[in-house]
């Protein structure tokens, strides 16, 4: 995949930042205290939060196709491979992006990253899109 700036499209992506607590609700959604320290009760749950989405331009393929070489191994499961010239992107697995979304549209990023592999000059991101609904926006 070549990285030709007409080829480029405008993505935007989202750092993983943070583990959330989850805590005791009762059915009006009030916070449960714990009756000993009045600390708010725990599920044991966790939410996942991300970082405000960062505006970057990449290629991107069209769908997932079968080549020579399979840069990710054989086994990685991912819909699109994104391919940027810029080394810099501090982008992981544990980063999602918008690829047909824009963060404006009020939902939650479309793709996650599942591999990262990088080369001299260019960076390939193997994604996978996620289950319409299940992305978090923070």
């Amino acid at each position: 995949m070549r990285g030709l700036k007409r080829n480029q499209k405008t993505l935007y992506y989202q750092l993983y930042s943070e583990h959330i607590p989850v805590y005791e609700k009762d059915l009006d959604g009030n916070i449960i205290p714990d009756p000993v320290t009045g600390e708010p009760l725990l599920t044991g749950d966790y939410t996942v939060g991300y970082a405000d989405p960062v505006e970057f331009k990449a290629n991107v393929s069209p769908a997932r196709s079968e080549a020579q070489t399979e840069p990710f191994g054989v086994y990685t499961d991912y819909d699109k491979v994104i391919c940027s010239c810029d080394l810099t992107l501090p982008i992981d697995e544990l980063s999602q992006i918008f690829v047909d979304r824009k963060p404006a549209d009020g939902k939650g990023a479309d793709y996650k990253v599942v591999k990262v592999a990088g080369s001299l000059n260019s960076l390939l991101y193997a994604i996978k899109q996620l289950p319409d609904g299940s992305a978090k926006n923070g």
